[in-house]
């Protein structure tokens, strides 16, 4: 990304307390436009404010970029694994294992960026932005330069929801028959097995139904979230638009009253 003072305007933007952002903004804003910038100085007036846990994860890639990069490198890993398909399940096991390390390990040190703040929900939010990193350009882009607005989630990835995607393997290279296969002894045992393996398959179903539901139920508070916090920043932005207008208003009255007063005086001096 290119060097410049909008881009170094962003850099300091991104990396103040939410809480400061605005003021920050407003004065880094002012500076571009004064210095002649007036294309930047509306791009960065744009630039919206990160939610909470976008900000630890803007910090994180600042304070300790090579989370970032072992996560995005992971991502690349687990990606290659799952498009070599099923040949080598051990290899797809260790590369999900890694990018589950990977994304615990930059959870941990962005939760650790919150101090007395932190807390499961602001930790559950960096998990979920984490994984859709690993499957978003612009998104890991955005994380690299720690300029992440809001949190993330995404569907389908094999660490998303907790599913590996690995194929059931048998427990030894036991499966050809034995001579005594076809011995009666033998078929209840076989019964059995397939009993099991019916009741297992069952919970398993069961089992991603649940996790189905429970994403759903997630993504539609994610976007209640989303919906209350883009109403929220039409919201402030209006507050911001008044307030310009406000100082403008101050400052042509006070220019008035000036004028008033020369007026008078100059009104007894004729007389």
């Amino acid at each position: 990304m290119p060097d410049g003072p909008l881009e170094d305007a962003l850099d300091e933007l991104y990396g103040v307390e939410p809480s400061e952002f605005v003021a920050v903004r407003k004065r880094l804003s002012a500076t571009l436009r004064d210095a002649g910038d007036k294309a930047g100085a509306k791009v960065l007036q744009g630039a919206r404010r990160p939610s909470t846990s976008a900000w630890a994860l803007n910090q994180l890639a600042r304070r300790e970029p090579q989370l970032v990069e072992g996560l995005l490198d992971a991502s690349s890993a687990l990606y290659a694994a799952q498009t070599r398909g099923t040949n080598k399940p051990d290899g797809l096991r260790d590369a999900i294992r890694a990018h589950r390390e990977a994304v615990d390990a930059a959870a941990d040190a962005a939760t650790a960026v919150l101090g007395a703040r932190a807390n499961d929900s602001f930790r559950g939010e960096m998990v979920s932005t984490l994984r859709a990193v690993s499957t978003d350009e612009d998104l890991g882009r955005q994380l690299r330069t720690g300029r992440l607005v809001r949190e993330s989630s995404v569907s389908g990835f094999p660490d998303a929801v907790g599913l590996t995607l690995v194929p059931d393997l048998p427990a030894s290279k036991s499966g050809t028959p034995s001579k005594t296969a076809n011995r009666p002894t033998k078929r209840p045992a076989r019964s059995e097995a397939g009993t099991e393996a019916a009741q297992a398959k069952a919970e398993r179903v069961e089992r991603e139904k649940q996790q189905k539901a429970d994403l759903a139920a997630k993504e539609a508070a994610r976007k209640d979230a989303e919906a209350a916090e883009a109403v929220a920043d039409r919201a402030h932005a209006r507050v911001e638009a008044l307030e310009g207008e406000l100082e403008i208003a101050r400052h042509e009255l006070t220019e008035a009253r000036a004028r008033s007063r020369k007026a008078r005086s100059t009104l007894r001096d004729l007389r």
